[in-house]
């Protein structure tokens, strides 16, 4: 696998920290969702500092209240459009529903360097590029509820082709 999605979280374990090393050190990007719970930080696996955690955004990029605090990123996680169990369609809310927008911009990103003849990015400098490219919310810089900011699928990619990388 090149991209790992988890939209799940709960407390952090030695067998959980574990397969995630594993898929790190196999050159994986893990992606996780921070969490609903309002709480100060992502649970795991998205509080491990290997994996990008995600965090939700509305259409007006207002950070939700139930949102996890200290995301590394944001995306759009309120009443978004999903399947559901059984058939059909609904509008759903929570970090599960942002994590696959930035897993798919990941995926893309890999899939767009390969196809250019280029190596993968190794899973930090994915994490670093998601950071760097994203689109600051709140106030300047880095913060609590939307992290590094809104991600930009668009200038990621864009930096991820000029193989620039820029640690955050």
């Amino acid at each position: 696998a090149d991209v790992v999605s988890i939209s799940l979280g709960g407390r952090g374990t030695a067998t959980l920290y574990s397969a995630v090393m594993y898929a790190v050190n196999n050159g994986a990007v893990v992606v996780a969702s921070a969490g609903n719970r309002g709480a100060s930080a992502p649970e795991y696996p998205a509080g491990y500092s290997e994996v990008v955690a995600v965090g939700a955004v509305d259409s007006n990029y207002n950070v939700p209240d139930w949102s996890n605090r200290k995301p590394d990123v944001v995306a759009p996680g309120v009443d978004v459009l999903t399947t559901i169990p059984g058939g059909g369609y609904a509008y759903i809310s929570g970090t599960s529903l942002a994590t696959p927008h930035v897993s798919g911009v990941v995926a893309i990103i890999q899939a767009l360097r390969l196809s250019a003849g280029m190596g993968k990015l190794a899973p930090g400098d994915v994490e670093s590029l998601l950071k760097s490219t994203a689109v600051d919310l709140g106030s300047p810089g880095y913060d609590e509820a939307s992290g590094y900011g809104l991600v930009d699928a668009y200038n990621a990619t864009l930096r991820a082709l000029d193989a620039v990388v820029v640690t955050v």
